[in-house]
């Protein structure tokens, strides 16, 4: 999962910033949360805040009702992701899988409920959903929850999500493929070690120094 990001909607960086006139970003801002972390993966950079300003901009932030459906794929697309639409949603999701198998991202709309022990929302959430592998038959989704409730990780769908999915909406990272994790060499390292000290927004040489020890 190389080149994505998880959010938050309670980010102290916008979490108390207004997103529709009746909520802020950490009560009512899953939808631009969820674009913003699939967007970062195409430019390394895109946040929570240029999403929220497009949905704002662009009359996707509903007062009272959170995000439009149809400001996800527009939001999406706006960003530099490709192919943004929906897809059906059935009992087996076949047409959601025939995508992610082929490398797509995607964006679910939760309902509220529960489904193998786990309440995914009370009331409806935008998810992230950053990659797809299928064991014994199963469907498993890597998914990236900005809300309170945490569920970043691999969940099945049959499981743990079936029945609650009423919306999903799949985009292809620019360049066509979903960014893979570097493969490991097996040489030994004979780079640079890096010396100073590292923080986060730091660029140039030493980063990359230190991506390329870290690789090793």
């Amino acid at each position: 999962e190389t080149g994505y990001i998880t959010y938050k909607q309670a980010d102290s960086r916008w979490g108390s910033k207004n997103y529709n006139g009746s909520s802020n970003m950490a009560a009512a801002g899953c939808g631009p949360t969820a674009c913003a972390m699939l967007a970062y993966a195409v430019d390394g950079k895109t946040t929570p805040i240029d999403t929220m300003k497009f949905m704002q901009s662009h009359g996707y932030a509903i007062r009272n009702n959170g995000t439009a459906w149809n400001g996800i794929p527009a939001c999406l697309t706006a960003f530099g992701l490709k192919d943004a639409h929906s897809v059906n949603v059935n009992s087996s999701m076949t047409e959601v899988w025939k995508y992610m198998a082929k490398g797509y991202c995607a964006v679910f709309l939760f309902r509220g409920g529960s489904k193998g022990g786990i309440t995914w929302t009370t009331g409806g959430h935008y998810i992230a959903v950053t990659d797809y592998k299928v064991e014994n038959g199963k469907h498993y989704l890597y998914t990236r929850d900005s809300g309170g409730r945490n569920h970043t990780g691999w969940y099945c769908y049959e499981t743990q999500m079936r029945g609650l999915i009423p919306r999903v909406w799949i985009a292809l990272v620019q360049g066509g493929v979903t960014p893979q994790p570097t493969p490991i060499p097996t040489r030994k390292y004979s780079g640079i070690i890096p010396k100073p000290t590292i923080k986060k927004g730091d660029s140039g040489t030493k980063v990359k120094n230190l991506q390329k020890f870290l690789t090793w």
